[in-house]
C-alpha cells in the first residue's frame, strides 16, 4: 500500500516539473529580453563585483585607469553596455590636466619627509600618470627644452611652447626653437614704431649733486638728503605709519604737515654720470652683479640714477627680451646715449637680493643709484664713507678711553663679585599630580673634592646655597670645569625635577631676530653678565624644589641654578625686558650686543644698556666684555658693517668633521649645515 502511494506522489511531481518547464521555456520564446531590462541587469550584476568609482585626478584615480584596472569583469558582465557611455565617462572623468604638465610634476618628484614606501609609491604612481612610456626621444628634449625656461620673462614663451607641444606631439625640437625664435623676432619687430615714437626728455646735469644737506634728515637724524633715506620704506614701531626711524615721529609729522615741495618742471630727469674711458688713470670701483644667475663686472657709479647694461653683457646673458625705454638718457656732458631698451630683472650684490631695471646702451655697465639703494650696507658706506675713516690707532685710544669712563661711571656694575636682580624672581611650576624625586649623591673623584668643597663654601658664603637638614626633592650635583681651572657647580635635575615642571613659554630670540635689531650698525660692544643665571634670586616656594644632594649633605638653591628646564626661558624674559624699548640692542640670554652707526650713537647707547643694568642689580664680567669694536663674532657670525657671514672657524669645524657613521652623527652634521643654510645657494637641491 505504502509503495502504490509512493509512485503515485513521484508520479505528479514528475508531471508538475515537466508543466513548469514549458512554462518557462513559453516565456522566452513569446517575450524576449528588452534591451532596458538587459542594461539593467548587467548593472545590477558589475555593482556587486566592482568596487565603488571614486574620481580623484590628483593622484591618478580616473575613469580610464580604473576601467582598465577591470575591464575582463566589465567586458563579460557588461557586454549589453554600449561603448558611448564609457566614452562620456572618460571624457567626464579623465585627467584633468596635460600630459605635459603631469611629465613636468614627474621629474620635479622629491622626497618630502614620508617614508621611502610611500615615497616608491607616489613616483610609480607619477611614473603612470606621465604616460612615459609613450615618449619618444624628440619630445623627451622637448620637455627638457621647455622646462629650462623657468624665468619669469620667459612665460610668455613657455605658454607658447606648450600649446604647440599640445597641438602637435610629434614635434621635434628643431621645429620648437624655430617657432620660438620666429616668435621672438617678431615681437622684437612690433615694438620699433613704440621705440620711434617715444619722446626725448633731457636729462639733467646737477651741479650741486655734492652739496650737502642744509640739515640732517627728519627721517632718521643722519647728515644725508632725505629723499635717499633708507627708512622711507620702513614702519615706525612707536606710531605704526611708514617712512621714518622710531623716536622721529614728532620731526616726521612736522615736516608732513608743512607745504607739498614744488614740483620739478622736467619729467622723468635722468642724470648719468661719464660713460665713455675718459682719463685711464682715474681709480675706477668694480663690482661682481648676478643678473639672472650670471655674474656681471659692473662699474659702481653713484652719480648714475640708473643702472646701465653694456650690449656685450646683454648679449652674455642670452639677449633676453627688451622694452622700450621711456625716457632718453644723456651722459654729465649732455651727449646723448644711445639706448636699445630696458628690461626687469632680478640681481645679488654681495649675497643681498633686490630687483630692478636696466638699461642696454653702447657704453660700459654700471651699477647706478637705483640698484644701490636697495643694497643698504653698500648704500650706508657710500652715503655716510666720511664715518669710516678712522685709524685703527684712533680706535684703540677710543676704547681705552671709553673702558676707563666706563668703569669709573658704573662701578658697581664692574665690580668683582655675584649681582643680585632686585626687579624680579624665578618661579618654577609644577605639573599636575607631579610627586618628588629624592636621588641620593653621586661618588666624586677624590682630585676633584677639594675644588668641589671650595666651591660650594664660595656659594654658600655668597647666599647661593643654604645647607639643609631635609628635603623631599633632591638632584645629584654635576661639576664641570671651566676654562680657567675653576669648577661649575650644576645639579642633574633630569632625574626628576625637569619631567615634573611646566615649561615656561618665553621664547628665546633666534639669529634672524637678532640681526634685524643691529642692522646698520658700524660699531659694537658686547657684554658679557657673570654667572648670569645665578643673578637672578628664585621664590621661596620654588626654593624646596632645588635642592641638591652633595658629599657633604643637602643643600637648597637660593638662586637660579643651571640645568633646571625652564631657566633658560625665565631668563631671557627678564633680559628682554631690561633692554626692551632700548635701540641697537640685542640679547641673547647673558651675551647683550650694542651697535651705532657712529661712535656717538653707539657710546649713548652703551651707557643707556649699562644704566639699565645697574638699575636691575646685574654685573658685568669685565674681562669678558669688548667696547667700540668694528667686527665681532657673536652666535656663531662674524658681524661687521656690510653686514653678518659665517664665521670662519665654525667653516673649518664643519670640514673637519668625520663622516657620520650613525642616524644621530647625521643629524649633528646636518644641523651644522642648516644653521649656515642661507649662504648656501640651493641648498634645498643638494
Amino acid at each position: 500500500m505504502q509503495m502504490q502511494m509512493f509512485t503515485e506522489q513521484q508520479k505528479m511531481f514528475t508531471e508538475l516539473v515537466n508543466h513548469m518547464e514549458r512554462m518557462v521555456s513559453g516565456s522566452r520564446s513569446t517575450a524576449p529580453a528588452s534591451p532596458a531590462n538587459a542594461a539593467e541587469f548587467a548593472m545590477n550584476s558589475l555593482s556587486t563585483r566592482l568596487p565603488e568609482f571614486v574620481y580623484d585626478p590628483d593622484n591618478g584615480c580616473t575613469f580610464e585607469v580604473w576601467y582598465n584596472r577591470y575591464e575582463d569583469v566589465i567586458s563579460k558582465d557588461g557586454a549589453a553596455l554600449d561603448e558611448a557611455a564609457k566614452a562620456r565617462l572618460i571624457e567626464l572623468f579623465g585627467h584633468n590636466t596635460s600630459v605635459f604638465s603631469r611629465r613636468y610634476v614627474y621629474l620635479k618628484t622629491q622626497r618630502n619627509g614620508e617614508n621611502l614606501r610611500d615615497y616608491t609609491g607616489l613616483v610609480n604612481q607619477r611614473h603612470a600618470m606621465a604616460e612615459f612610456n609613450d615618449v619618444n626621444p624628440e619630445q623627451m628634449k622637448c620637455l627638457v627644452w621647455i622646462c629650462g625656461l623657468a624665468s619669469p620673462e620667459d612665460a610668455d614663451i613657455r605658454a607658447r611652447a606648450l600649446r604647440r607641444m599640445e597641438d602637435n606631439p610629434q614635434t621635434t625640437l628643431k621645429e620648437l626653437a624655430a617657432e620660438i625664435q620666429q616668435f621672438l623676432n617678431i615681437r622684437q619687430d612690433a615694438t620699433l614704431p613704440e621705440c620711434s615714437a617715444s619722446s626725448h626728455i633731457n636729462a639733467v646735469d646737477s651741479q650741486n649733486r655734492k652739496r650737502d644737506p642744509p640739515s640732517p634728515c627728519f627721517r632718521c637724524g643722519a647728515n644725508h638728503w632725505s629723499r635717499l633715506c633708507s627708512f622711507r620704506e620702513r614702519t615706525c614701531y612707536d606710531c605704526g605709519k611708514s617712512g621714518h626711524k622710531r623716536g622721529f615721529c614728532k620731526n616726521f609729522t612736522t615736516r608732513r604737515k608743512q607745504k607739498p615741495r614744488r614740483k620739478r618742471k622736467t619729467a622723468n630727469n635722468v642724470v648719468v654720470a661719464s660713460t665713455h674711458a675718459g682719463n685711464t688713470s682715474i681709480s675706477r670701483i668694480y663690482r661682481p652683479v648676478q643678473i639672472n644667475g650670471k655674474t656681471i663686472r659692473m662699474r659702481l657709479d653713484t652719480g648714475a640714477d640708473v643702472t646701465l647694461l653694456s650690449n656685450a653683457d646683454w648679449i652674455a646673458l642670452g639677449r633676453p627680451t627688451l622694452q622700450p625705454p621711456r625716457i632718453t638718457l644723456r651722459s654729465a656732458d649732455d651727449k646723448p646715449i644711445n639706448v636699445r631698451g630696458c628690461y626687469e630683472c632680478n640681481f645679488v650684490i654681495d649675497g643681498h637680493h633686490g630687483r630692478g631695471k636696466c638699461y642696454v646702451a653702447d657704453t660700459p655697465s654700471l651699477l647706478g643709484l637705483d640698484w644701490i639703494i636697495q643694497h643698504e650696507p653698500l648704500f650706508r658706506r657710500l652715503t655716510e664713507g666720511p664715518i669710516c675713516n678712522v685709524s685703527s690707532s684712533t680706535l684703540n685710544a677710543l676704547n681705552s678711553s671709553l673702558t676707563t669712563s666706563l668703569k669709573k661711571k658704573f662701578s658697581t656694575v664692574f665690580a668683582p663679585g655675584l649681582g643680585h636682580c632686585t626687579k624680579s624672581k624665578a618661579k618654577l611650576t609644577l605639573k599636575p599630580n607631579a610627586k618628588p624625586v629624592f636621588q641620593k649623591a653621586r661618588p666624586v673623584p677624590y682630585a676633584a673634592v677639594q675644588k668641589i668643597s671650595t666651591e660650594i663654601d664660595r656659594l654658600v658664603s655668597t647666599q647661593v646655597l643654604t645647607p639643609v637638614d631635609h628635603s623631599e626633592w633632591a638632584a645629584p650635583i654635576v661639576a664641570v670645569q671651566k676654562k680657567n681651572g675653576s669648577i661649575r657647580l650644576c645639579a642633574d635635575y633630569s632625574t626628576g625635577l625637569n619631567d615634573a615642571l611646566e615649561q615656561h613659554q618665553h621664547p628665546l630670540p633666534t639669529p634672524d631676530d637678532i640681526f634685524t635689531k643691529l642692522n646698520g650698525g658700524r660699531y659694537f660692544s658686547q657684554l658679557d653678565l657673570a654667572e648670569a643665571y645665578l643673578q637672578l634670586e628664585v621664590d621661596d616656594d620654588s626654593k624646596q624644589h632645588l635642592t641638591i644632594n652633595t658629599h657633604r649633605g643637602l643643600f637648597r638653591f637660593n638662586r637660579l641654578p643651571f640645568g633646571v628646564k625652564p631657566a633658560p626661558g625665565i631668563f631671557q624674559q627678564c633680559i628682554d625686558a631690561l633692554i626692551a624699548g632700548l635701540d641697537g640692542t640685542a640679547a641673547y640670554l647673558d651675551d647683550i650686543l650694542v651697535t651705532g652707526r657712529t661712535i656717538d650713537e653707539h657710546n649713548t647707547r652703551l651707557d643707556a644698556v649699562l644704566q639699565r643694568i645697574q638699575d636691575y642689580g646685574f654685573r658685568v664680567r669685565l674681562e669678558k666684555c669688548t667696547f667700540l669694536q668694528t667686527e665681532i663674532n657673536y652666535l656663531g657670525f662674524v658681524i661687521n658693517a656690510q653686514g653678518r657671514r659665517p664665521d670662519p672657524d665654525k667653516i673649518k669645524a664643519i670640514q673637519k668633521m668625520p663622516a657620520p657613521k650613525d642616524v644621530s652623527q647625521l643629524r649633528a652634521f646636518l644641523g651644522l649645515i642648516n644653521f649656515y643654510g642661507k649662504f648656501v645657494k640651493d641648498l634645498h637641491n643638494l
